[in-house]
């Protein structure tokens, strides 16, 4: 939280001294000033992000002109990335006489940089298998998603091998902290896979037109020969650039002359999840092949935890955004000190957590759990990817309860809107998807993308509002095994 410090002289008084000062032949002060101490991953965001910046002016300049003051200034010698646990200082500057507007500018600043109150924790899950590849080299993917949202990313030890947490802990303001889940879940790594006709030779490491395909589209396009002789083509990069997976496809399929009307998604999916989605017996799993029309495998002790989908391109699209909107999601926060006095108050000799949950009744099949932090108490929020609206929500009911007023940190986002909760990674491959209502939402216009002539599948847009019709043709899975 940020705090300031500086003259307690009203702006008469400061003025009044000035004159008397400058008629007694004193050194007299040009400038009215008040620094404020800022978590500096916080100020890294404030001064890196877009969101910052309106009509060509910073925040900060913004807010110096609003008030009339001179301005509002960063410590010289803070720079960007630097290791120094020393928090920065921001100065807000004015003239003598201008006390009252540095004053209110501290005032809007003071919420701004007010990390503490709005902080919260979530708590996602990525495949162990997978953080490396999310991370990236160097941690380059991390470092970037931490500078653009301001957030702080924690990423579990040991999970080389599948061994270790499959939670990932992100921590910063909502908005940000939504961003960063996004942008997370992007990364994960996506594969497109189908089977070569036995008249067609690919050798995708020697083949020049292949090797500028996936140049041109950034992705992985490589061959495998399967135990039954038959060979696979994979092209794999992020979920985040699904539309170019499948646009690299299409160019593959036309340089090979071959069309396709279905072809296998595979992504990751941590195997402790993997039972609740077959539910007892396979009964979920089954409804899902049955309805999609696809056929789902589920691969246990390998290298990486995946789903293969095998169907129609909006089917196995629907199959995965399905899966994601089940994953659980966990919301934490801290109470401080006046605000845990506050709840045992109302909640006189109740449990708190049975006051909680019967005073607020959250919905969205939200978990609501009191941990004691200390002489604070953190309240703890469980419920999934497709309703994490309603942790917000239940968020805000709580602070409400307590007398907390303000937009709780939701400024940036409308957790009213139905949009909210919609799984999007790339809306050029997947139309959003509404774990509600359990099928795509059609946002955008159909074909506002370019497409040849000859491409093999309906435009994802295209499939929008399908209405899939069941069928009973796939009605069996496989715990283990590669793509159909």
């Amino acid at each position: 939280m940020a705090t300031a410090n500086g003259s307690g002289k009203s702006a008469h008084g400061t003025a009044a001294s000035a004159q008397a000062a400058q008629s007694e032949g004193e050194w007299v002060p040009t400038k009215f000033e008040q620094k404020m101490r800022v978590e500096r991953r916080l100020l890294e965001f404030i001064l890196q992000a877009n969101r910052f910046v309106e009509g060509g002016k910073h925040i900060f300049e913004r807010v110096a002109e609003k008030y009339g003051i001179k301005a509002v200034q960063v410590d010289p010698n803070f720079k960007i990335g630097a290791r120094s646990k020393k928090e920065p200082t921001v100065r807000v500057i004015g003239d003598v006489d201008q006390e009252k507007g540095v004053m209110a500018a501290v005032k809007e600043l003071e919420k701004m940089f007010d990390a503490k109150t709005n902080r919260i924790t979530v708590k996602i899950e990525i495949p162990s298998e997978h953080h490396f590849f999310v991370i990236g080299k160097g941690g380059c993917n991390i470092k970037n998603i931490m500078a653009n949202t301001g957030c702080h990313i924690h990423f579990p030890g040991n999970t080389r091998g599948g061994k270790g947490s499959n939670q990932v802990t992100v921590s910063g303001l909502p908005d940000g902290v939504e961003a960063a889940r996004h942008e997370l879940r992007g990364l994960m790594p996506l594969t497109i896979s189908f089977e070569l006709p036995d008249m067609v030779r690919l050798d995708c490491r020697s083949d020049r037109t292949i090797a500028d395909l996936a140049a041109e589209y950034n992705v992985s396009i490589t061959t495998k020969l399967r135990q039954s002789q038959s060979t696979l083509c994979l092209i794999k990069g992020t979920r985040a650039s699904g539309s170019a997976i499948e646009l690299a496809l299409y160019r593959v399929l036309e340089y090979i002359q071959v069309h396709l009307d279905a072809y296998t998604l595979q992504y990751g999916i941590s195997t402790r999840h993997h039972g609740s989605i077959i539910g007892q017996g396979g009964h979920n799993i089954r409804n899902i092949m049955d309805y999609t029309n696809t056929r789902i495998r589920f691969q246990h002790g390998g290298r990486e935890p995946n789903v293969f989908v095998f169907g129609a391109p909006h089917a196995v699209k629907l199959v995965m955004q399905t899966m994601q909107a089940t994953l659980p999601l966990c919301l934490s926060f801290d109470l401080d000190d006046a605000q845990t006095q506050h709840v045992l108050v109302l909640s006189r000799e109740q449990n708190v957590e049975d006051f909680l949950v019967e005073k607020l009744a959250p919905g969205g099949n939200v978990r609501l759990t009191v941990v004691s932090s200390g002489s604070s108490l953190s309240i703890q929020l469980r419920g999934s990817e497709g309703a994490a609206s309603f942790l917000y929500k239940t968020r805000a009911d709580v602070l409400r309860l307590l007398g907390v007023q303000g937009d709780y940190g939701y400024e940036h986002f409308d957790i009213e809107q139905p949009s909210f909760d919609f799984i999007l990674d790339d809306p050029d491959f997947c139309p959003p998807f509404s774990a509600i209502s359990g099928t795509f939402e059609a946002m955008i216009l159909p074909g506002t993308m370019p497409l040849s002539s000859g491409h093999p599948f309906p435009h994802p847009y295209m499939q929008a509002q399908m209405q899939l019709q069941p069928s009973a043709s796939s009605t069996s899975y496989s715990s283990s095994g590669e793509a159909v």
